[in-house]
């Protein structure tokens, strides 16, 4: 995801009977409500997706979070903790003055990345 932007990532529980308890968490614990938005998500055929909305002032670096599933109906039973790594990335232009009617190339630098992206260049 783009440095800065507001995303969401998601944790699919399958294998359920009923409705899990999912809560998100970082490596310095739960996550708060001031910067993120929770959602259980509800059973449905065995299958539930939790989601997690991240503030884009929060999406700065590569992080990984946990989703943590425990039982609906048995809160004091063992969990299961599931990492969702959210994969940060930034683009920056380089400026350049030319002359009109000259050629040159432009660029752009991209960093962060993981796997080789594809860049597509548009005139505004």
């Amino acid at each position: 995801v783009k440095k800065g932007s507001d995303t969401t990532i998601s944790c699919v529980i399958t294998g359920l009977t009923e409705t899990a308890t999912v809560t998100w968490r970082t490596s310095t614990g739960p996550v708060t409500a001031e910067k993120f938005t929770s959602v259980q998500g509800s059973h449905s055929g065995g299958t539930q997706t939790s989601t997690l909305a991240v503030d884009g002032t929060l999406v700065n670096d590569d992080t990984a979070y946990t989703c943590r599933v425990t039982s609906g109906s048995l809160p004091d039973s063992s969990h299961s903790d599931t990492n969702v790594n959210l994969n940060v990335y930034d683009v920056e232009s380089v400026n350049k003055e030319v002359k009109k009617s000259s050629d040159t190339t432009i660029s752009c630098v991209i960093t962060g990345l993981t796997e080789t992206a594809t860049v597509t260049w548009r005139t505004s």
